[in-house]
């Protein structure tokens, strides 16, 4: 971890200094055809026209936007270094708020750090969508291991982009609460986690007031992102999802499909 510690005090320095998130790069996937890592990871690029319709925009520098991820980024990745935390789950309190697109675009922008290898699952076992906005096809996925007919190395997808890589799930369960809190998942975050010390594995769980998957969730998870939407979400809806993490490591909340004009800096 020593070389996170390092990096990320470079990286207050440099936010204290300018006054704004590290300058993000381009994402350009890697050309790589689809077959198997020299780690067994599935190879399968995201596609851009995918990345582009669902506004997964972390990378592009381009796209004013990003600095908002990349905000997010630093402030994400700080805390969870300072907590000694590796893994994060991200929810809503509702749907239609927007908290896979902000699950993604943290993992690329988080993805863009040099020093990190970053996880991103797709444990929303009732509406999987990580594979449709990155445009993948993986020929294994989470149920496959969860049904015992692969291991971990098998379901893990390299989209082409540099210390990022998929968990991605095409199935959808009934009983996601009860797959979620299986002797299979666990054993399944703890292979995650154990591969590499400088390693964030990002969740993309359900909303958190839809069913009780997230709450049955949570406690495998170190702390939890709520996201809420601008004009779409309600107090009572979000005082009472504040309720229900109580018992979790709430690290923020994030305010998105705000109205906020985006200028860029220069």
């Amino acid at each position: 971890m020593e070389r996170i510690k390092k990096a990320l005090e470079k990286a207050r320095m440099d936010a204290k200094h300018s006054g704004t998130a590290l300058a993000p790069k381009t994402i350009v996937p890697t050309p790589k055809k689809i077959g198997k890592s020299k780690k067994g990871y599935q190879i399968n690029p995201v596609d851009p026209v995918s990345l582009e319709r669902n506004r997964i925009i972390a990378g592009n520098k381009e796209d004013p936007r990003t600095a908002a991820f990349d905000l997010l980024r630093t402030q994400v990745v700080l805390e969870l270094h300072e907590k000694g935390f590796r893994t994060l789950a991200v929810t809503s309190p509702t749907a239609d708020c927007g908290k896979t697109t902000v699950a993604i675009n943290l993992a690329l922008s988080a993805a863009q750090r040099s020093e990190l290898m970053i996880v991103l699952c797709d444990l929303d076992l009732r509406r999987p969508r990580i594979d449709k906005y990155l445009g993948l096809h993986p020929d294994r996925a989470l149920s496959d291991y969860l049904e015992g007919r692969a291991s971990t190395e098998d379901v893990l997808v390299d989209p082409g982009i540099s210390n990022l890589l998929i968990l991605p799930n095409n199935k959808v369960y009934d009983n996601a609460a009860e797959m979620l809190t299986t002797h299979e998942m666990r054993s399944l975050i703890k292979d995650l986690q154990f591969d590499e010390n400088d390693r964030i594995i990002i969740f993309d769980v359900p909303p958190i007031l839809s069913t009780d998957d997230t709450i049955g969730f949570l406690p495998q998870a170190d702390c939890v992102l709520l996201v809420v939407a601008d004009g779409l979400t309600k107090k009572p809806e979000l005082r009472e999802s504040l309720r229900l993490l109580e018992g979790s490591t709430l690290l923020g909340v994030v305010l998105n499909k705000s109205d906020v004009d985006h200028r860029p800096y220069y």
